[in-house]
Formats: structure tokens, C-alpha cells, sequence
């Protein structure tokens, strides 16, 4: 199943997309204030997971 998260790069959203890949769920993660890269960097080097579907990063309100 595919369960899009919200503001998935904060202290809950990353959490809970943690807790859900671990249960083989395939996560969408949503956040408007993060550089996908340093973002792709950390969850990989002190959490060891690359696990998400797709990672999604825009500011919708801007335009």
C-alpha cells in the first residue's frame, strides 16, 4: 500500500514514514523546507534507509 505523509522530514512525519516502511508500507514523503539531496544524505547515513517512493519537496503557498 501507498501512504503519502505529509511534512515527512520533520522530528513526526519522519518518524511515522520510519515506522511504516518497516511495516513494508511504500511511502510518499511531503516537505516544503527541505533539500532532497541533504535530505537523501541524512536518512541514509544515520538512519541507513532510502526506502521511499517518491520524496516530494515544494513550497505550494508561493505561487
Amino acid at each position: 500500500m501507498k501512504i503519502l505523509i505529509t511534512g515527512a522530514a520533520g522530528f513526526i512525519g519522519f518518524h511515522l514514514s520510519k515506522k511504516l516502511l518497516d511495516q513494508s508500507y511504500q511511502i510518499i514523503g511531503e516537505s516544503k523546507f527541505v533539500d532532497y539531496d541533504n535530505l537523501k544524505e541524512t536518512m541514509e547515513y544515520i538512519y541507513g534507509f532510502l526506502d521511499f517512493l517518491y520524496f516530494i519537496t515544494d513550497d505550494y503557498l508561493s505561487s
